[in-house]
């Protein structure tokens, strides 16, 4: 199922967060409201929340839940995505080198390209709000960068460098949307069975919560309560290889020209996507490219949109003396 990106009016902002700016905890705001006696004016939230404060107590009374608004709030742990993703894609293309540690394949040159993972789950719906991302920072030349500025988005980034508090601060930015937002739709891009608690408050404060996530790594409690989308049905729109076949056991596609300089993943995946191929990639110099396959088919289509292609290119098959024919 492929999706197309919408341009969006409002300015949003996508946001890279840093674990150690944001304190999860109710002890400060506990201690601070420690001296209130009287009670407190009632305040009611977009999300229909009543918070009333008495004797230096908070509590919430849920009235009745507004209409969803089917506007979608993404939510990315980009580290979790990545990490799993090597070995997903390990099973799924048939690639990489044994990992002893996991008893698995792992396929180390896995990319992924923020900006089209987010326009895939986007879809054509309409943001909510700005899409959060933690964990590992996306490459200079991502698109995400791109489609900031296509879309009139204000990048606003923060490095984080506290590796065990990524579900954490992930947390807080849903927990804060979750209570200050008119319910639409979560979109959580995570396997990590940390957030269920969280996805159980938003589904009763009518929140539709979507889960998306490698199927061989994505807990049965977040499936079952969630609308789980498999990212195994969709790597092909924002991911692929790149780097060199160290193991020199599949098929090369040499292609020469001018055209290739400015030439890197998001435009590999806009190539190969189409086709319905996996992209696995790596540039020898500013004017050629190597493209690997292990499937001869694969590379016949990719010879055939070559030829049919408005640049000028030219290319030769290259195969290794490992290729199982």
């Amino acid at each position: 199922m492929g999706h197309k990106t919408n341009n969006v009016g409002p300015i949003q902002r996508f946001t890279f967060l840093k674990a150690s700016q944001l304190v999860y905890s109710t002890k400060a705001n506990e201690e601070k409201q420690g001296n209130v006696v009287e009670k407190d004016e009632s305040k009611v939230s977009e999300t229909g929340v009543k918070i009333e404060q008495l004797e230096g107590n908070t509590s919430l009374h849920q009235t009745p839940p507004l209409i969803n608004t089917e506007h979608i709030y993404i939510f990315v742990d980009n580290s979790d995505v990545l990490i799993e993703g090597k070995y997903a894609i390990a099973k799924l293309e048939n690639l990489g080198t044994f990992d002893n540690k996991r008893h698995s394949p792992c396929f180390n040159q896995f990319r992924i390209d923020n900006g089209k993972l987010l326009a895939t789950i986007q879809g054509n719906r309409k943001l909510g709000d700005k899409p959060v991302i933690v964990g590992s920072r996306p490459l200079p030349n991502d698109s995400l960068w791109r489609s900031v500025r296509e879309q009139g988005y204000d990048a606003m980034v923060y490095d984080r460098n506290i590796e065990n508090h990524t579900d954490v601060v992930l947390a807080h930015s849903i927990d804060e949307v979750i209570f200050t937002k008119s319910p639409g739709i979560l979109a959580l891009v995570s396997g990590d069975s940390d957030y269920d608690p969280i996805v159980t408050t938003a589904l009763k404060c009518n929140w539709i919560v979507e889960t998306w996530f490698w199927n061989m790594g994505m807990p049965d409690e977040l499936k079952d309560k969630t609308i789980f989308t498999p990212l195994d049905y969709h790597y092909k729109s924002f991911s692929c290889g790149f780097g060199p076949d160290f193991g020199k056991n599949n098929r090369i596609l040499e292609v020469i020209g001018h055209a290739v300089q400015d030439w890197g993943n998001r435009e590999m995946i806009s190539m190969f996507a189409p086709l319905n191929v996996f992209c696995w990639w790596n540039r020898i110099n500013d004017e050629t490219l190597h493209l690997y396959f292990n499937q001869k088919m694969q590379l016949q289509l990719v010879k055939n949109w070559i030829k049919n292609s408005p640049h000028e290119l030219q290319f030769k098959e290259k195969v290794s003396c490992f290729v199982r024919h």
